[in-house]
């Protein structure tokens, strides 16, 4: 065979496999996001949340920062909590007071994406196709559990979930990354009130 025509043929094979490749399944969506999440040490950033249920509606914004595996702050402009790893102290920031310490078992903040995911198999998950969230591509997986029906919108490059809608009932609760920063430097005296 001439060097010319295996040079085509491998062109063309190559092109087909590039417009045929398709898109990832929802398996390889999940192990990648899962790994990802695997990976990070710690994160941090900002968060808008938005709540509607019957006709009232309310949003607001939390900032936090975790360090694998138990550590944890969540500010509002009301509520401070934060996970020594021993103990949640929950603090009250316009009383400047401690409402609640109570011992550290294994709870995750909600702007922990990991609590979602983590559990999350192929077999229950649908790929409803891509949208944009804050300017970037992302995979837009369905879940529904309970009644519950839960879209997470991931970034198609980083494999992190930047959004989450779930809808029960009468209810709408959706969690929007606007910040997100992975593997920063946190001292541990970020976990403490102060």
């Amino acid at each position: 065979m001439k060097p010319l025509r295996i040079v085509t043929i491998i062109v063309v094979v190559l092109l087909l496999l590039g417009c045929f490749g398709g898109k990832p399944s929802v398996g390889e969506i999940l192990n990648k996001t899962k790994a990802k999440y695997n990976d990070i040490k710690t994160f941090r950033g900002s968060a808008e949340l938005d709540f509607k249920i019957n006709q009232s509606e309310f949003n607001f914004t939390v900032y936090f920062a975790i360090k694998k595996p138990d550590k944890f702050r969540v500010e509002g402009d009301k509520f401070l909590t934060v996970s020594d790893g021993k103990n949640i102290t929950v603090y009250d920031k316009r009383n400047k007071t401690v409402v609640k310490v109570f011992e550290y078992k294994g709870l995750r903040p909600e702007v922990d994406y990991g609590q979602y995911i983590q559990n999350l198999n192929e077999s229950v998950v649908k790929l409803l196709g891509e949208e944009k969230v804050n300017g970037k591509d992302c995979y837009v997986l369905y879940v529904e559990n309970m009644g519950a029906k839960t879209k997470i919108f991931i970034d198609k490059n980083d494999y992190i979930p930047l959004r989450f809608v779930t809808s029960l009932k009468n209810r709408t609760v959706s969690m929007t990354y606007k910040e997100f920063e992975i593997n920063p430097e946190l001292n541990d005296s970020v976990f403490k009130v102060s």
